[in-house]
């Protein structure tokens, strides 16, 4: 009986351990999730920007019209406001036959 309550008083021991040990790293985990989520919400603003240059910079149609964004100086730090207000319409082309009309 006495080994058996020593081996008890052992294994409880051992079950107390274990979950203080799974709450800390369940602290932790939560404790890393903001970093986490900040970072993937950077990356996919960053890969956004980067599908937006790409269609800027390879965009091409059947004839030889200038883009609007190729007619326009930012100053250094405003690209990103230009990119927000602007949108799609940085890659339209500027010639009347280019099938764009800006209202």
């Amino acid at each position: 009986l006495e080994l058996a309550e020593e081996a008890l008083m052992e294994a409880e021991a051992t079950v107390e351990a274990a979950e203080t040990a799974t709450r800390e790293a369940r602290e932790r985990e939560q404790a890393a999730r903001t970093p986490l989520s900040e970072a993937q919400q950077l990356l996919q603003g960053l890969e956004t920007e980067a599908r937006t240059l790409d269609q800027v910079l390879n965009a091409h149609t059947d004839q030889d019209f200038t883009p609007v964004v190729e007619k326009i100086q930012v100053e250094q730090g405003f690209e990103t406001a230009l990119g927000a207000a602007l949108g799609e319409d940085l890659i339209k082309r500027l010639h009347a036959n280019a099938g764009v009309t800006f209202n």
